[in-house]
């Protein structure tokens, strides 16, 4: 209705936040006022196209050592549920005394099974309280922190909001955008609340005359390679590129972290997943030994 009334487009857009992204808003108010309407929305559907490829990526390649996780987690239920306690009902049939770490997996998985609903409940409310917490100002702070600090993970959280932040900029400053503005419109795609005060701070030093990789630096927003290649590009007057490259380089350091991370938990859950199969059997069995062993 606003624009068959006359009104832009970008302006009608805005009323619709949770539809429209404040950065395809802005590449159309760019595109309005500089007459390039179709280069920028080609441009934001670049970004947009890449900034999709990233999240699937990650996706994509958490979905195998989840699949592991979870067959890890089956097979100790099974154990759990099944398998102890049909060993527990021959052993407490026959009377006899049982070694030490025999009696404490029984102990263990007897009291799992008598508690199993309350430990159910427990968990539920322990997910939902941390849910809630999550979207607390102080709860977002944390889990956002803990994002960047975990070790291997942190890395790899840093590579790509760096190289979402990266591309939002360049399109940004393509579209005709001072880099203040830019920034101003870019924070938002980087979805960490952690990153996004130090933009702020990096954007208050930025319009009190602070070169731009200067207040990156002292924010801590960006790793050093990146502060190098921003400082390069600032002075040669090729701040668009620069952050091209940036971002084009830590896609490429997401994947080669994704891949080695992949390498490395899924032998690392196969091998637990070996380790606590073997552990049960034995225990289980021990008895068996022990009596075979005394004649």
């Amino acid at each position: 209705a606003g624009v068959r009334a006359g009104e832009p487009l970008s302006c009608a857009m805005k009323r619709h936040p949770d539809v429209f992204p404040a950065l395809y808003i802005a590449a159309i108010a760019a595109g309005e006022g500089t007459g390039e309407l179709t280069r920028l929305l080609r441009r934001y559907m670049a970004f947009d196209k890449k900034i999709g490829a990233l999240r699937k990526r990650l996706v994509s390649s958490m979905i195998y050592p989840a699949v592991l996780a979870s067959a890890t987690l089956a097979v100790a239920i099974f154990f759990t549920l099944h398998v102890v306690p049909s060993f527990a009902g021959v052993y407490s049939g026959a009377g006899a005394l049982l070694p030490m770490p025999t009696r404490v997996l029984m102990s263990a998985t007897g009291f799992l099974r008598e508690h199993a609903v309350l430990l159910i409940a427990l968990a539920v409310n322990t997910a939902a309280a941390i849910k809630i917490f999550s979207g607390t100002e102080r709860g977002r702070t944390f889990f956002d922190s803990l994002k960047l600090a975990m070790p291997a993970f942190g890395a790899l959280y840093t590579a790509y909001a760096v190289s979402r932040l990266s591309s939002a900029l360049a399109m940004s400053l393509d579209a005709g955008f001072t880099f203040p503005t830019a920034l101003a419109m870019s924070s938002p795609v980087v979805l960490n609340s952690v990153i996004g005060r130090r933009l702020e701070m990096a954007a208050r030093e930025i319009k009190g005359g602070r070169a731009v990789a200067e207040a990156f630096a002292s924010s801590r927003v960006m790793p050093e390679f990146a502060l190098a290649m921003l400082s390069a590009g600032e002075r040669s007057a090729a701040l668009a590129g620069a952050l091209e490259e940036i971002s084009s380089y830590y896609e490429d350091e997401m994947a080669h972290r994704l891949d080695m991370l992949s390498r490395l938990i899924e032998p690392a859950l196969m091998i637990v997943m070996g380790v606590l199969v073997g552990a049960i059997a034995v225990l289980m069995y021990l008895p068996v030994f022990e009596l075979g062993a005394a004649f």
